[in-house]
């Protein structure tokens, strides 16, 4: 009996659902109407079985057709997996592979969303619509799917962090350039534009070169007093002065390359790059040997990133004359920016040499030294420094930044608040302070509050408004710091600047949505972090 028995299952294993059916319909005149519910369910029993073993073998031919690359036949089957059983993730991720494969990238993106629905963290499923959103154009989609990768791995993939690294880069880059074409050109913080004014002596640049100027023609006056508003810090209406100026009869090619010079100074400072370098080679070409106007122009190629063409405009202006203090400091300032500290404080070292007056020399030559491990002729530079120009604020409060960075955060504080109080209207010691509160004292309220007065004494200050969103995403406090972005991104002046403005804004959004999505991976990550000190 046995043996036929298992003969007859068998040759009924093509049809067990029919014959389940048929053996509890001759059973049921005979059983009671709870032993039928009984059976009833029995039989859904091996129908869900039997749905999900076919839908496993549709999937096998499947993968098997996408081997082969026949996606559009992988597919039917992965369709045919779907609905004999819609519950299982795999099937619509396989799928969207098949879809993405085809580049439709529509249909991977609504498979990945089905897939996800169902498993939240099958990183599979994200990375592929990360790479959807990514090819139509969605970065920021994107560029929250490769962040959510990143943290769902812990930070532990490579590849992972460089290619969201990529995205938001991309991200920024193209907000960037959409927003430069309706930016209205302005000029940055008021520091900024003293701080560029100031990285030129007086005796090559600015209102002293203007005054030996003769003023008998209209062009000259106005000049002159285009000066004069620079000297009251009036920037809009020296601008509109040196406009008009060029308009008039002016003594000479020198007075008008001086004063095409300027405005193109205001065009930089502005972020207006294209117009700063057009007033520059004018005043060039009237004016062939004038190296403020030579070390601006290589400014300019550092502004758009273009290293070769700053170096060989340094090397031009050091064959029209190497005895210019300006040249050593500004292309002193390019070599440490670009890591060549060795070669920056020859550079200091050669402009101090030709001229021992100029503050920033001394700060710049103390700062590259101690970068580059000379702490102790670092130490000695800033306080030389500090006997010679005791009344310039910026001294105290660069040789308090590295003195936070030496982690001697009493002395640090001291130096700012010794620059506060001879200029209170410089936001960067209290922006410095802000980050001595928060790193050597966990002090993130009062951290905050030095931000705020930076942004309040400096409106404009981009840098302000940066670290203010730094802080707050410290603190766990996203949706403010997008709003600190936000209003560091109004008040930016160049391209290059804006970019990192607004990849600094969407990795927080980027953040958030994670946040948001898996809060119990974000808070691990962030337990994480607070251990680590970070």
């Amino acid at each position: 009996m046995q043996v036929f028995l298992k003969s007859q299952q068998l040759q009924s294993q093509r049809k067990p659902l029919r014959r389940s059916q048929q053996t509890m319909q001759r059973l049921k005149p005979q059983v009671a109407p709870a032993l039928n519910d009984s059976a009833k369910a029995v039989a859904a029993v091996v129908e869900e079985k039997d749905a999900e073993t076919l839908a496993k073998e549709a999937k096998t031919i499947g993968n098997r057709l996408f081997g082969e690359k026949k996606y559009s036949e992988a597919i039917e089957y992965y369709t045919k997996a779907i609905a004999l059983n819609n519950t299982d993730p795999v099937f619509f991720a396989n799928r969207a592979a098949c879809y993405s494969n085809l580049d439709n990238h529509t249909l991977t993106i609504s498979d990945c969303d089905s897939a996800l629905a169902l498993d939240p963290r099958y990183i599979k499923a994200i990375y592929r619509r990360a790479q959807a959103y990514s090819a139509t154009g969605d970065l920021e989609k994107a560029l929250n799917d490769y962040t959510a990768i990143c943290m769902l791995e812990e930070f532990k993939k490579e590849s992972s962090i460089t290619t969201t690294d990529r995205i938001l880069k991309d991200v920024g880059t193209a907000k960037a350039t959409k927003a430069m074409e309706t930016k209205v050109a302005r000029l940055p913080s008021e520091t900024f534009v003293k701080a560029y004014m100031d990285s030129f002596r007086p005796k090559n640049f600015g209102a002293s070169v203007a005054a030996e100027f003769p003023s008998d023609l209209a062009g000259d006056a106005l000049l002159h007093k285009a000066y004069e508003s620079i000297l009251a810090k009036d920037w809009e209406r020296a601008i509109e002065l040196v406009g008009d100026a060029l308009q008039a009869e002016m003594s000479s090619d020198k007075i008008r390359a001086f004063a095409l010079n300027t405005l193109g100074t205001f065009s930089f400072l502005k972020g207006d790059i294209p117009t700063a370098m057009q007033h520059l080679d004018t005043s060039l070409r009237l004016d062939p040997t004038n190296m403020n106007t030579l070390i601006k122009r290589a400014s300019i190629f550092m502004e758009r990133q273009d290293l070769d063409s700053a170096v060989r405009e340094y090397e031009k202006a050091e064959s029209v004359s190497s005895t210019n203090p300006d040249l050593y400091y500004h292309r002193g300032q390019v070599r440490f920016l670009t890591g060549d500290v060795s070669a920056a404080i020859l550079d200091y070292q050669k402009s101090l040499e030709l001229d021992n007056d100029f503050v920033y020399a001394h700060i710049q030559l103390a700062v590259a030294q101690y970068k580059s491990g000379e702490i102790g002729t670092s130490e000695k530079t800033f306080l030389k420094a500090l006997k010679k120009f005791s009344e310039v604020p910026e001294v105290y409060n660069y040789y308090g930044e590295v003195l936070l960075d030496m982690g001697r955060f009493e002395d640090a504080e001291r130096y700012f608040d010794k620059a506060i109080e001879m200029d209170g209207s410089s936001p960067l010691p209290f922006i410095n302070k802000s980050i001595l509160y928060l790193q050597s004292k966990g002090d993130a309220e009062n951290a905050e509050k030095f931000c705020v007065q930076a942004a309040e004494v400096d409106p404009t200050c981009d840098i302000a408004y940066i670290q203010l969103a730094q802080l707050l995403i410290h603190q766990n406090r996203l949706e403010d710091a997008l709003a600190a972005y936000d209003s560091a991104i109004k008040v930016t002046r160049t391209e290059p600047e804006l970019v990192n403005a607004i990849s600094c804004r969407e990795a927080c959004a980027a953040q958030l949505y994670v946040s948001k999505m898996y809060p119990d991976v974000y808070a691990k990550l962030r337990s994480v972090s607070a251990a680590a000190g970070l």
